[in-house]
């Protein structure tokens, strides 16, 4: 899809949001039809429920139902030499879930040290790297160190093939697959836990859609982020009270991040009471 938007897709979206109402939200996804999904339909989305929030002046949260609790947030370390990893792990001993990046190729029989001196939860992200042979001959391993999560072990429309894993200790979530509500039928009964995230599912409408049908066929669902602006992260927490996992952690590395939104304690997640999506530029 060309990044370039034809100036009349702009101007019509622009209308939209003027409206900022459920008819605009639905406008949005007309104009994805014309155009696909781009960071603009998915901005003009997260826009809409901004501008409904501060309309009710109310946090947007309130209209995805009562948020009664949440949950804790994992971090996450990235594919690392191994003397570095056990350095990482020490630092975020006190976080209760972490969740360690595996690059293509890479045994997990150099995780077993990270038990050692971690006592709390364990993901384990492949980022479709293996194969389904790989994935089961490392199946033990994962279970001997009290892995909780693996995340997308195979790559992308392959995930039919996990079925057979699924019932044990380690649950199986896929993380590329997982495009809008209508993914989510081909994967219930393969796999454990979804991961929905804003950019790949069309915004808090779209998230939202994702997480309630994966709930109705039986799937556990997380609200993830990519590494992104705290504005960006503070918008999908405005969704975590409906998820059973979260991994909200995409803007801790963002450096002069314009915008304030959040705050993580330790994986505990402290949202904001500001109206609208709960982010605000930070006037320098």
């Amino acid at each position: 899809m060309d990044s370039e938007i034809d100036p009349a897709v702009l101007r019509f979206v622009a209308a939209q949001l003027r409206r900022s109402n459920l008819t605009g939200i639905q406008a949005v996804r007309h104009v994805e039809e014309r155009v696909g999904r781009t960071p603009l339909t998915v901005a003009c989305d997260i826009a809409i429920f901004d501008l409904l929030g501060k309309q009710l002046d109310q946090p947007a949260r309130v209209l995805f139902g009562e948020c009664v609790s949440v949950p804790r947030t994992a971090v996450t370390i990235g594919v690392t030499k191994q003397e570095d990893l056990i350095e990482l792990v020490a630092q975020y001993r006190e976080w209760p879930i972490l969740k360690l990046k595996l690059r293509r190729g890479q045994s997990v029989t150099g995780l077993e040290v990270v038990r050692r001196i971690y006592d709390g939860e364990i993901w384990v992200d492949v980022n479709g790297g293996w194969d389904l042979e790989t994935t089961k001959a490392s199946m033990p391993i994962l279970r001997g160190i009290g892995v909780a999560i693996l995340e997308q072990p195979l790559p992308q429309n392959r995930s039919h093939e996990l079925h057979e894993l699924r019932g044990g200790p380690v649950q199986i979530m896929v993380d590329e697959d997982v495009t809008g509500p209508q993914s989510i039928a081909r994967l219930a009964g393969v796999v454990d836990v979804v991961n929905v995230k804003l950019a790949a599912c069309g915004g808090l409408s779209g998230a939202s859609e994702t997480i309630l049908a994966a709930q109705q066929v039986g799937l556990k669902a997380m609200i993830g982020c990519r590494s992104e602006s705290v504005a960006s992260v503070t918008a999908a927490a405005t969704l975590c009270h409906l998820a059973d996992f979260a991994d909200l952690d995409g803007h801790l590395d963002v450096a002069d991040d314009p915008f304030e939104g959040i705050s993580i304690d330790r994986g505990h997640i402290r949202l904001t009471d500001r109206s609208g999506i709960g982010a605000a530029p930070i006037h320098r």
